[in-house]
């Protein structure tokens, strides 16, 4: 799967803003990656397309729990506590929980680009339980769930 595109990028901006034509999600303190899934193996990319070779095994589970699907996914690698906290420094240092990958966007899915569905059908069926894929949630977590 040729890839045309990276994670969405971060915005900085001086002030906190509140506006109801934009989605709020809780930021995660992890790594911004790319799950590319195809052939039953997926791997997880950085912003700047280079594979995160040190969470092999976190591939391993997304594959293992999508091995039918070809997609590519935008989320966040992260490490949570025993509350379910994101924690940088146990991902870091890889102590503590074994990393996860929260999805924030099915960019594509079995060689349809979603890019330009509209983002409210997909939230709302995950948080009506609807699977957007056959998914089994081993690692995988969308941020709307709790952990």
């Amino acid at each position: 799967m040729s890839l045309h595109f990276q994670p969405m990028p971060l915005q900085r901006r001086s002030l906190p803003f509140d506006d109801p034509d934009w989605l709020f999600e809780l930021k995660y303190d992890g790594y911004r990656s790319l799950a590319v899934i195809e052939h039953g193996r997926a791997q997880l990319l950085s912003r700047n397309g280079h594979p995160f070779a040190s969470f092999s095994a976190l591939a391993e589970s997304i594959s293992d729990s999508l091995p039918n699907v070809r997609a590519v996914i935008d989320g966040e690698i992260c490490s949570l506590d025993r509350r379910g906290r994101p924690q940088f420094k146990n991902l870091l240092f890889r102590r503590g929980n074994p990393a996860c990958f929260f999805a924030f966007d099915v960019l594509t899915c079995d060689g349809k680009d979603l890019r330009t569905e509209r983002l409210w059908i997909t939230l709302t069926a995950q948080q009506r339980g609807i699977p957007i894929l056959d998914m089994r949630f081993w690692d995988i977590r969308f941020g709307n769930i709790s952990p």
